[in-house]
């Protein structure tokens, strides 16, 4: 049986410049960023902010994850640099597939939103992102409000406490995937479900 982890779709274009809610000092860059540099031969440069990450439990099944603030935190910490791709990779196929990049993450960061079904804050994490100028169908999708949910791929740490799995730290992100509404979280793998495990 397979753990899957689904968000709402959250993709909405955003102005090219990192504007000032994009520094500071829980914004996190990555390294050397300039945006005019990475858009300066698209004529028509394309950016996107999604939510990847949130605190709380997601909805997936057999046995929903519950992740908690520090994993949300590590979450935001990785991401810059994270290339994105469409749908989910058999990970029979990691190392040996080229998968052809969609968009790149440039920043991230956590803020806090309200949980709609709660009502609570929540902590989530947040990233802005380039995508491609060769990958014109996603963009059309995203402006035509039908691209999404994204999905984190990577590892992380379980812990397991009666029926209920809690996620306190992300190890390592691999890639942030664009994947069909109905599809995202993928199925979470790995050799101890209770200490370490691939998290999509």
């Amino acid at each position: 049986m397979s753990d899957e982890i689904r968000w709402e779709a959250e993709i909405t274009e955003t102005a090219c410049a990192l504007g000032d809610e994009w520094t500071g000092g829980d914004v996190h860059l990555l390294p050397g960023v300039d945006v005019s540099e990475i858009a300066k031969d698209d004529p028509d440069p394309f950016f996107v902010e999604m939510t990847i990450m949130r605190e709380g439990k997601g909805t997936g099944k057999p046995t929903p994850k519950n992740y908690l603030a520090s994993a949300v935190d590590d979450c935001a910490r990785l991401a810059p640099g994270l290339q994105a791709y469409l749908g989910h990779q058999d990970p029979k196929l990691r190392g040996r597939e080229y998968r052809i990049p969609q968009a790149k993450i440039i920043a991230s960061k956590t803020e806090m939103q309200t949980d709609p079904a709660s009502g609570r804050k929540i902590k989530a994490a947040r990233a802005k992102a380039y995508v491609s100028r060769a990958s014109q169908d996603l963009r059309t999708h995203i402006r035509e409000g039908m691209a999404g949910p994204v999905s984190i791929d990577g590892r992380a740490v379980l812990k397991t406490r009666g029926d209920q799995v809690d996620v306190p730290k992300m190890l390592h992100l691999r890639a942030i995937d664009f994947c069909n509404p109905g599809t995202e979280g993928g199925q979470g793998r790995g050799r101890d479900r209770d200490r370490v495990r691939d998290e999509r």
